[in-house]
């Protein structure tokens, strides 16, 4: 068997044994009042959290240029027409990414012309086709600072077939240069700028760069009228040694770092910090996946991104095939994604970074202590521990986390918004667990209320969370929640334990403990497991598996077209869908093992419950997002635990004839317990 018996007859809540009874109680009592403070906060914190959200609530529609030119190529509209064109549809930036001499030559802007030299490389000489000056300017400005070894020699003018040009002469060969960023397009940013839209620019790494080649490159970006920068390519600028650099110039600059999710661009992460959030969120659908999406399927992501990710900035991928109304739809398109983003409460137009919340050390030391409080009685809870080593733990390890509040604390900051997700769960499952053992579950009505207190209690762990971790660099992700998969796994192995070895502080003392304890685990290992017990157990783990490896937004674990086809339903009915592992598997679960509780038996229960607690390690990981809009997250648990509940009464009206029959079979209930699991008064 999975579960041993109880070798003693349970007791219905836990005692406080040993000398000093009134001390522990009193020890008690303090817990429960620091909770309470820590809570109320939480609460304060949440609520600043929340009005800067609805303070920043304007989303930016960013065409790509190049897209443009070849919308306007493909569609015959001028460039100014098109321009006003999208910007009525919603769009109200453009993505400008820097020449290249590859891309200058390209397009024709300049030819390169190779000739011999008495020196160790050949001698490759550039020449415009025009006679432009800036252009040549700056394209030998930017080769000057970023290769500062190559000989170059000074623009001369020569020419050819009538024609004045300038040219630029470079000792080594086209491969060297040829990837080389040489500004910001002045023609086409004169373009944008004229249409009233804002400039957001794209430049690259490159291996040269110092603090003083860095600051000119990004002062030339400025000064070309760009606000928002976006890196191209795999690297940002100053990556690996000058990201702390590249964060000091940007912000002294004025320029706004765009962080593209998802892209893993090295160096992101460490800029994001640096910045101390402040940036803009960006989303993008790639160019490799656009052709595989439906329109619809585009807007999806994009609305999403921005309501459920806190993204600002979305970089919008012109439809990459042929419509039936050609450049019509591409407008349509766009003003479904601007429809979209206001049916969610969000506002179009020029995107700025979140402002920064900030709370005093104080106020933050409150739930602090607070989640300190909830460990200390989840162990008092478990363990007989008399009141003088109760109060001296208690008073030791409020000591440490306080002291590593004040010298770490961004650390402890994590360490303890991991320990709150871990504890508060956990203590509202063992909570459930107690009773059980008193035998009062039983009903319907009953396990629906035991779900509600039992969620309360956890969500009360999220709230610590939320004030523990809550300010900008969490809320646009440069930060997130440490320990994310343990919190979902460790209250459900602690727990196991706990329920398979019965420990709980039930007023036995430390020898009866360990005693009841050996017998227990002896009599688990040494009883046969059945073959339905090894697939059970094969079936739970392979679920635990599951769970963590889909936890988190990079799950490896793909998700089916047709999950996404249903998660897109419950988003259109009931605006936020709720977590499917909660709906669908933890609520009802739990509703099932409470409800049923006097018929199923320990055997079937508890394993019951243990899968139901995924319901509640969800539920308070919902609030780990910190990136998620926090009445995103109310709402998604709101959600997940009504429809729950509505599961799990209708599985328990369902499955009920077939447990009274099971327990019929085994004569394992009483007559009076029966008549509880059918809700009847007992």
């Amino acid at each position: 068997m999975l579960i041993a018996p109880a070798p003693k007859p349970p007791v219905a809540r836990p005692q406080w044994p040993g000398k000093g009874a009134e001390l522990s109680r009193g020890l008690q009592l303090l817990l429960i009042c620091l909770i309470a403070v820590g809570s109320v906060a939480s609460l304060v914190v949440a609520r600043q959290r929340a009005a800067i959200e609805r303070h920043n609530r304007t989303v930016e529609l960013a065409a790509d240029w190049q897209q443009v030119e070849q919308l306007s190529a493909d569609s015959g509209v001028s460039l100014p027409v098109l321009l006003s064109q999208l910007k009525r549809a919603g769009v109200d930036g453009v993505v400008v990414s820097e020449d290249t001499i590859q891309s200058l030559r390209d397009a024709g802007d300049i030819t390169v012309r190779h000739t011999a030299a008495a020196d160790v490389h050949g001698a490759t000489t550039i020449t415009f086709v025009n006679s432009d000056p800036s252009l040549l300017n700056r394209v030998e400005a930017h080769l000057r600072v970023q290769y500062p070894s190559l000989k170059l020699s000074a623009g001369q003018t020569i020419t050819d077939a009538s024609k004045p040009l300038r040219t630029i002469t470079l000792l080594g060969t086209i491969d060297e240069v040829k990837t080389v960023g040489v500004g910001l397009p002045d023609g086409d940013l004169k373009a944008i700028r004229t249409a009233g839209m804002d400039v957001v620019g794209r430049i690259g790494n490159f291996s040269a760069a110092t603090p003083e080649r860095m600051r000119w490159e990004l002062a030339q970006v400025r000064a070309q009228g760009a606000r928002v920068l976006i890196f191209s390519g795999e690297e940002v600028l100053g990556y690996r040694e000058l990201v702390p650099e590249t964060a000091a110039q940007m912000a002294s600059l004025g320029l706004t770092y765009g962080s593209v999710e998802f892209a893993k661009q090295r160096g992101d992460d460490r800029l994001s910090r640096a910045l101390n959030g402040k940036l803009l969120r960006v989303h993008s659908v790639t160019s490799a996946e656009a052709p595989r999406l439906d329109p619809s399927e585009m807007v999806e992501r994009y609305v999403r991104a921005a309501e459920e990710r806190n993204v600002r900035l979305c970089l919008v991928r012109l439809l990459p095939f042929a419509t039936g109304r050609g450049i019509a739809d591409q407008f349509a398109y766009i003003a479904e994604i601007e429809r979209g983003l206001r049916r969610s409460g969000l506002d179009t137009g020029v995107a700025q970074p979140i402002s920064q919340l900030t709370v005093p050390l104080a106020l933050r030391a409150m739930p602090a202590v607070g989640a300190t409080a909830a460990f200390f009685m989840l162990v008092y809870m478990s363990l007989p521990f008399s009141a003088a080593w109760a109060w001296a733990l208690f008073i030791l390890g409020l000591a440490q986390d306080l002291a590593m509040l004040m010298v770490a604390p961004e650390f402890t900051r994590k360490y303890l918004a991991l320990k709150a997700a871990v504890v508060f769960p956990s203590i509202a499952l063992l909570m459930a667990y107690m009773r059980e053992r008193s035998g009062m579950w039983g009903g319907a009505r009953r396990a629906v209320v035991g779900l509600l207190w039992m969620s309360g209690i956890s969500l009360l762990g999220a709230l610590f969370v939320v004030g523990l971790l809550s300010d900008r660099s969490f809320m646009v992700k440069a930060q997130q929640f440490a320990g994310i998969k343990l919190a979902h796994v460790l209250p459900l192995l602690g727990l196991g334990l706990v329920y398979a070895l019965d420990v709980v502080n039930d007023g036995r003392s430390w020898r009866r403990l360990w005693d009841d304890l050996a017998e227990r685990a002896r009599r688990l290992v040494s009883n046969p497991v059945l073959v339905w017990q090894a697939l059970l157990l094969l079936a739970a783990g392979a679920a635990l598996l599951i769970l963590v490896m889909r936890t988190g937004n990079e799950s490896p674990v793909g998700v089916s077209p047709l999950e996404l086809k249903f998660r897109a339903v419950l988003d259109r009915v009931l605006f936020v869908r709720p977590r499917t592992k909660e709906f669908l598997f933890g609520h009802p679960l739990l509703i099932l093992a409470l409800a049923l509780s006097p018929i199923l038996g320990k055997r079937l229960t508890l394993p019951l419950m243990l899968l139901g607690g995924v319901g509640q390690v969800s539920l308070v990981n919902t609030f780990c997002h910190i990136h998620t809009p926090l009445g995103v997250s109310v709402l998604r648990a709101a959600n997940g635990l009504w429809t729950g509940i509505v599961v799990g009464v209708v599985a328990t009206a369902i499955l009920l004839p077939v447990a009274r029959s099971l327990g019929s079979g085994r004569g394992s209930a009483t007559p009076e317990r029966a008549d509880a699991a059918t809700g009847s008064p007992e």
